[in-house]
């Protein structure tokens, strides 16, 4: 690896190659199968309710917690392509979006490869008990298949629960009415990653700061009104937690 290139580690929909290579047209130089020892998966990062629940991230396993160990795929990209991959992700300045921070991989052959990843920002609002779309969750484990990550580590990901939008009647008005009343105001935001996408350019700040508010404001919305109308629009009817209640229960009792 030149000097100029960086290793970056993607754990959620970037492993895949239809978003990688193709809605973020990044070509790096070589991929491969990697565990990251001491990080776990999550779904903690916001986006919309009865949509999109929760977005993949990551976070340091605390201790006491019986938490599955990250696996992921390392990619040798270009300063410039990390670049646009932190612009895609919302990551365009400190203080929006997935930040970025240094793990300690180590491939499947046994070599430790020091790699960026993206995480969620500590200033970021908090939405407890989010859920991945069963879209999401598929865009990943297909990744994940593709890039030979390990069988343990396959099934744990086809074993998370998703949320399910058409649980009730009244979840899928829900999703109807934030389509209606919020599509309008997330148009200029996707319109202006679109053009920065397109032409690997930042886009401004406020860009970015509009969107996380805007964030806010569709969250607090749920939470206040929505979910007491319509139901919850980012878990299901007693499940909480991606985490199967089984395997759940079966953690807390061996502790």
């Amino acid at each position: 690896m030149t000097s100029e290139n960086v290793w970056y580690l993607a754990y959620g929909s970037n492993m895949n190659s239809k978003v990688f290579k193709g809605r973020r047209q990044i070509k790096p130089m070589q991929s491969m199968a990697a565990r990251v020892p001491g990080w776990t998966l999550d779904f903690h990062l916001p986006s919309m309710p009865y949509f999109e629940p929760g977005m993949a991230c990551v976070h340091r396993i605390e201790e006491g917690e019986d938490a599955q160990e990250l696996h992921g795929v390392l990619y040798e990209v270009t300063a410039d392509d990390y670049a646009h991959i932190r612009r895609t992700e919302g990551g365009g300045y400190k203080d929006t979006g997935y930040q970025d921070t240094d793990v300690e991989c180590i491939t499947y052959e046994g070599k430790k490869i020091h790699a960026k990843t993206l995480i969620r920002p500590s200033n970021h609002y908090q939405v407890e008990n989010l859920l991945p779309s069963m879209r999401y969750i598929t865009i990943i484990r297909d990744g994940a298949k593709e890039h030979g990550l390990s069988s343990e580590y396959l099934e744990y990901l086809n074993s998370l629960k998703h949320y399910v939008h058409n649980e009730t009647w009244g979840k899928a008005i829900g999703r109807w009415i934030v389509l209606l009343m919020l599509l309008p105001f997330a148009i200029p935001f996707l319109l202006a990653m679109i053009a920065s996408m397109f032409f690997k350019v930042t886009a401004p700040r406020l860009v970015y700061v509009y969107f996380m508010h805007f964030g806010k404001f569709s969250w607090l919305l749920h939470d206040l009104v929505l979910s007491r109308i319509f139901g919850s629009g980012k878990s299901n009817l007693g499940i909480l937690s991606p985490i199967p209640i089984k395997k759940a229960a079966q953690k807390l009792f061996n502790k």
